[in-house]
């Protein structure tokens, strides 16, 4: 199949405009040919380990959208969004946005964030990048800015370009050189 065919049946089977994609004509076995029986004893079964891969929505820069967006997979936002965020893989944001984001996990390059942000995995922050809202992650690196209270079930990791101005509740805690913090920390682990 041409990558014209796979594009036209992406467009219909999302869209429904275009044309129907066309069933290949399959070959048939002719009658007299014999497939021999394999006896129990003679297979091998092979161990396949198949990696899921989850889809993805992609935002391209040079697009705007408002609303709530939920996906079943990993998304990337390199255009303009304004709205909720639900992703249960891996979500990077590369523009700025406004709203909350509800996922896996999380790579912020580059942007700013207004909102608060639930991430059940990891979440890294560049540094020239900022969170305005509260941030509950399993472990997070940061190398930008965020002003809002952490929520840290496991890992904190403070860069040295690191700001946060809020308070820390966390499992353990990483703080580089240069990194600073305005607020309280207290550790979850006893």
């Amino acid at each position: 199949m041409s990558k014209k065919d796979n594009f036209n049946e992406a467009v219909y089977s999302m869209f429904g405009v275009g044309k129907a994609p066309v069933e290949e004509e399959k070959e048939e076995v002719p009658a007299e040919v014999e497939i021999p029986e394999v006896k129990k004893e003679e297979v091998e079964v092979a161990e396949v380990v198949v990696e899921e891969r989850l889809p993805l929505t992609r935002i391209a820069e040079g697009t705007a959208l408002e609303g709530k967006l939920v996906a079943q997979g990993d998304m990337e936002i390199e255009g303009e969004f304004k709205g909720d965020i639900e992703a249960k893989g891996t979500v990077t944001i590369s523009n700025d946005y406004y709203g909350n984001i509800t996922a896996s996990q999380l790579c912020v390059k580059n942007c700013t964030i207004t909102g608060d942000v639930k991430v059940s995995g990891g979440m890294t922050l560049s540094e020239q990048s900022m969170v305005i809202g509260n941030v509950t992650a399993n472990e997070f690196i940061c190398c930008g800015r965020v002003k809002g209270d952490l929520d840290i079930q496991e890992n904190l990791m403070l860069k040295e370009k690191a700001q946060i101005e809020g308070n820390i509740a966390m499992g353990s805690l990483m703080v580089e050189q240069g990194a600073v913090i305005e607020g309280s920390i207290s550790s979850k682990k006893k």
